[in-house]
């Protein structure tokens, strides 16, 4: 059996095709592992940050908080995690406690974050962390949470059991609205 000898892919260039506020179209040009010049199109974030998604769950409860935005590029409301980007020099955890704050009311308290992940790799550089955070009901600061959101951000704060979570989804996709696949992919492979 023959095996060839393979080089890793490597990113030659990098051209801006279009850049505004918000996101930059680039090609790139590389080389593949059997050393062949290949062209592909791609999406950045203009400020190429990274962002955070929470997977925030109260306790004592175990109900979790979702959140039902309208995402403009989609046309659509969305039901999601609460997320938010990477300021420079926060690290994910900083953020998740930031934007949980900012888009639902409540404090918690990171468990986990994990390495960072890819959403759309095949379009999208931008990684993604998840941090997992526990909400202790119990304190005073939670009892009543008041998000402070940003201007132009209208977000629906969902406090839902596990257990009812994809019936309201699916029930959510029926009338119309989208579901982030992160949300979507976490509870209906999730055993509660």
């Amino acid at each position: 059996m023959r095996t060839e000898k393979t080089l890793p892919s490597q990113i030659l260039e990098e051209k801006t095709l279009f850049r505004n506020r918000w996101t930059e179209l680039v090609e790139l040009t590389y080389r593949d592992e059997k050393n062949q010049i290949r062209h592909w199109e791609g999406v950045h974030r203009s400020s190429r940050s990274s962002a955070v998604v929470i997977v925030p769950r109260l306790v004592p409860s175990g109900s979790f908080v979702l959140i039902r935005q309208f995402r403009p590029p989609t046309g659509k409301y969305l039901l999601e995690f609460p997320a938010g980007l990477i300021d420079e020099g926060e690290s994910p955890a900083e953020t998740a406690v930031r934007e949980l704050k900012e888009e639902t009311g409540y404090f918690g308290k990171i468990e986990s974050v994990t390495p960072p992940l890819y959403t759309s790799p095949g379009l999208l550089s931008e990684s993604c962390f998840m941090a997992f955070v526990s909400i202790d009901e119990e304190i005073p600061q939670n009892r009543f949470p008041e998000a402070e959101n940003e201007p132009g951000e209208c977000i629906e704060v969902i406090v839902l059991k596990a257990d009812k979570i994809l019936p309201y989804l699916d029930d959510a996709a029926e009338k119309g609205d989208g579901i982030d696949i992160k949300l979507y992919t976490y509870f209906k492979t999730n055993q509660f």
